[in-house]
């Protein structure tokens, strides 16, 4: 190289990086590309869609983040290290024969496509994205969009990835979008338009408008609601070539960036890199639809920015092979499993948000800057024939005429409630089963009790823990509503938030003093089961031992976990029998269900109840009971994971002090019924 031109070099470089400094200050140390969360105001929302940029914003509360990482409060970390292109860069097509899947070979006809009312081509393929018109139907009331087959460049080329670092010396970038290859799809597959909203996923995360993305969920519930929606969570390449199609575009509407198409890190994200010039009005995501012109090829909308979304692959290196371990069921991952998200949020500059880019969470993650879409394969037989249906829509209250089998969403945590029908029983144990009994269990007496709806599991880590972050570990009767600093806490404490310990998110909460269930189960709109409502629940109008019966089944719940395979067993059949040693998910036995439907309401974790104990029953008729008016212990029900068949009985009546915290002791919440 010649003294001149290293020379000219080194001024251009000189230049180029006065340019950075006085834009942005990036953390000189960090290599990988960490999705920030931000301390900035919330605007009011305009529900309509629009393009046109709004005033400031005023600062008025802090958006509540809800990851694993660190939080920032004042100064946030800086957001992706990479620069911004200076120029455009050209998409471009590499042809490489050995790839799987690189050339097209349709698996379906014209005819196979026009059978089911849609264009021929997207049976037999497109070349280029100006070949296809957007085709948008509806599937259980939400839009989704064809893809039709066809080829393009996944991944980024070194010309292209050349031009993202141009303002940085950061080689390192972006290697995992390497090497781009062709790919090909031999059929077409639907995917949403949209990213699925509150009003679609029947509960809301951090931000709580219908319209608003679902966030705050983990891959494992994304994974879930897509496959009960008959559809899966797109895979990468699913998810970059109805991003980009088969002109390898840059960003789902072309190669050149445009914040007017997006919610993206302009004015409203105090994050290094934020683009001042420019503000869209949202410090937080803006509701789907806001943003027609943002359309990808196939007319899907907020695939760049608004949210980061899950899709269905494993953190792996390319080249994309279907075969080779990175489509995985469920049941296969790990807590320390990594799945990919793609389409960069709302806190991330431009050259995030494109459509090769790929970034990794760990599948338990979840905070308020994830979310996800869903896809379906292309039938032939069914696609043509879609009833028309509702758009979902969030449901605030329970419905006023429901029957027994009847459940609802309950909004603000995404609890599922059951409908308990109201009904005579008998409450505590009779003379048959004295031998057996507690004294507090006697005498056996008729109750009566108006219908209501009762939480179908626990309350889980994830959710008291958003609960915990919104309203603070507060101190009732001198104690705290969670021990946090509890040997058996499956909650963190990170600054002002709370988080799940990884891999038991949906494990029942405990460590919570009674002050801390009733605070929540109000929170929440609801409140406190009473003793009568919960024996009912359990035991039902046949008075039975065990929620499922009369006869004891190891296999029906998690208990009696604490003896080993060598230790001497106190009790006769009690060897431990679930292989659960600990708690477990709330959903992990559903063959252990009452008869409205409620699970672990033997074992797991006793659940606390409103009323105050412990006494010996009345003997004669009592409606809607609610115990003594004042007392020093508070009422436990339904047994542990640390109980064997005596604890877990209908009937087993627990009682403490309402400061306590145990490693035992969960709860779950209910609703009146509407007379």
């Amino acid at each position: 190289m010649s003294e001149k031109r290293t020379l000219c070099l080194a001024a251009w470089f000189f230049i180029v990086m006065l340019i950075v400094a006085s834009c942005q200050s990036p953390d000189e140390t960090a290599v990988s590309r960490p999705i920030h969360e931000m301390d900035v105001a919330s605007p009011t929302l305009t529900m309509s869609p629009t393009d046109t940029a709004s005033p400031p914003p005023t600062p008025s509360q802090t958006p509540r983040p809800t990851g694993t990482e660190p939080i920032p409060t004042e100064t946030p970390p800086p957001q992706d290290p990479s620069p911004i292109p200076t120029s455009t860069p050209q998409a471009t097509t590499i042809a490489e024969p050995d790839d799987w899947n690189a050339v097209l070979e349709p698996a379906f006809r014209a005819a196979d496509c026009l059978a089911a009312d849609l264009p021929g081509i997207a049976c037999t393929g497109v070349s280029t994205n100006d070949e296809w018109v957007p085709v948008i139907r509806e599937f259980g009331g939400i839009p989704m969009a064809l893809v039709p087959a066809g080829c393009f460049t996944m991944g980024s080329t070194d010309e292209q990835i050349e031009q993202y670092l141009t303002m940085l010396d950061r080689p390192g970038l972006y290697q995992d979008e390497q090497p781009a290859h062709r790919q090909c799809f031999q059929e077409p597959f639907w995917i949403d338009v949209y990213e699925v909203t509150n009003g679609f996923y029947g509960s809301h995360g951090w931000w709580t408008d219908n319209d608003q993305p679902r966030e705050s969920v983990t891959w494992f519930e994304a994974n879930t609601y897509c496959d009960n929606r008959g559809g899966h969570l797109p895979t990468e390449i699913e998810w970059e070539y109805a991003a980009r199609g088969p002109d390898n575009l840059l960003y789902p509407w072309g190669n050149t960036f445009d914040g007017n198409r997006l919610n993206y890190c302009d004015y409203n994200c105090q994050n290094p890199g934020s683009d001042r010039s420019h503000n869209d009005g949202y410090s937080e995501p803006a509701p789907v639809g806001t943003y027609p012109d943002g359309a990808s090829w196939v007319g899907a909308l907020d695939m760049a920015g608004n949210l980061w979304e899950w899709v269905s692959t494993m953190l792996m290196p390319y080249p994309y092979r279907p075969d080779d371990g990175r489509e995985v069921s469920a049941e296969q991952l790990g807590i320390t499993s990594k799945m990919m998200v793609r389409g960069g949020g709302r806190l991330d500059p431009n050259y995030v948000v494109r459509s090769a880019n790929r970034n990794e969470r760990m599948a338990h993650h979840y905070d308020g800057r994830f979310g996800l879409r869903c896809a379906r394969p292309f039938d032939p037989e069914r696609d043509g024939e879609v009833p028309a249906q509702a758009r979902p829509e969030l449901v605030m209250a329970p419905p006023n005429d429901a029957g027994l089998g009847d459940s609802w969403t309950r909004p603000s945590d995404g609890a599922v409630m059951l409908f308990v029908p109201g009904g005579t029983f008998q409450m505590g144990t009779g003379t048959a089963g004295a031998a057996v009994a507690g004294w507090n269990e006697l005498p056996e007496h008729p109750v009566k009790v108006d219908s209501f709806w009762i939480d179908k599991y626990h309350v889980t880590n994830k959710q008291y823990a958003e609960f915990l972050s919104l309203r603070g570990n507060q101190q009732e009767s001198g104690v705290t509503w969670l021990e946090i600093d509890s040997e058996f806490c499956l909650i963190i404490q990170n600054g002002e938030y709370f988080y799940s310990k990884m891999g038991f998110e949906d494990h029942p909460v405990m460590d919570v003093s009674w002050y801390g269930a009733r605070a929540y189960c109000e929170w929440i709109g609801g409140r406190l089961l009473t003793e009568a409502e919960w024996e009912y629940a359990a035991s039902g109008p046949d008075n039975w031992i065990y929620p499922w019966g009369n006869e004891y089944d190891c296999t029906m719940g998690n208990f009696h976990d604490w003896t080993d395979e060598d230790d001497p067993v106190p009790f006769p059949g009690e060897r431990g029998c679930d292989g659960i040693d600990f708690t477990s998910p709330v959903d992990a036995y559903p063959q252990g269900a009452s008869w409205v439907g409620a699970l672990d309401l033997a074992g797991n974790v006793w659940d606390w109840v409103a009323d105050w104990g412990v006494y010996f029953y009345p003997s004669d008729l009592q409606v809607n009971p609610t115990g003594p008016t004042s007392g020093t212990s508070k009422i436990v029900r339904g047994g542990s994971w640390n109980n064997h068949d005596w604890g877990v009985r209908t009937t087993m009546r627990g009682d403490y002090r309402p400061s306590i915290r145990s490693a035992y002791i969960g709860f779950r919440c209910a609703y009146p019924a509407e007379p």
